[in-house]
């Protein structure tokens, strides 16, 4: 490959894996949005809803927003629609008033069990579309990056962290 191809190749993101994964999720975030609107859900709120129900327990928002690898302002804003329909409540800490908890409620479960009906359609239908094997094979791939302690970034001086 000469290097001007090899310039060229770099400067349209095509070899950057982030632009790559970045497309993809948008891609499959669209195709299970489109079947969780059924229910009346994005996909991201859906995943609220399956970690809180996954764990049967309250937990504080920085926990969820760790499990679910976003920022704890980003988890606030996809909290507040779920809190407004009640499917979701916030709670102070027994033992600290100053730390939120985030309960299902039973709407929340209703509503969770409504839409893993669509979302088990989708990923069905996703994994019919890139396989079985395949499909696995992404998803443990996605994870072991989400859940590497060397690509974690610290959010206070915007630096990576190698842990």
């Amino acid at each position: 490959m000469s290097s001007s191809l090899d310039s060229e190749l770099l400067s349209s993101g095509s070899q950057c894996v982030s632009t790559a994964i970045r497309k993809a999720a948008r891609r499959s975030t669209q195709f299970y949005d489109v079947a969780l609107s059924r229910a009346g859900l994005r996909s991201t709120q859906f995943s609220i809803l399956a970690e809180l129900k996954r764990r049967g327990v309250p937990c504080s928002q920085s926990d969820l927003a760790a499990a679910l690898v976003v920022e704890r302002s980003a988890l606030g804003h996809n909290l507040r629609p779920l809190e407004r329909e009640g499917l979701i409540a916030i709670v102070a800490g027994e033992a600290d008033g100053r730390k939120r908890f985030v309960a299902l409620t039973a709407a929340g479960l209703e509503k969770h069990a409504v839409a893993e009906v669509h979302w088990r359609e989708a990923q069905g239908n996703f994994l019919a579309v890139i396989g079985q094997e395949e499909g696995s094979s992404i998803r443990d791939r996605m994870l072991a990056i989400a859940e590497n302690p060397l690509l974690s970034v610290n959010v206070t001086n915007a630096t990576v962290s190698p842990r």
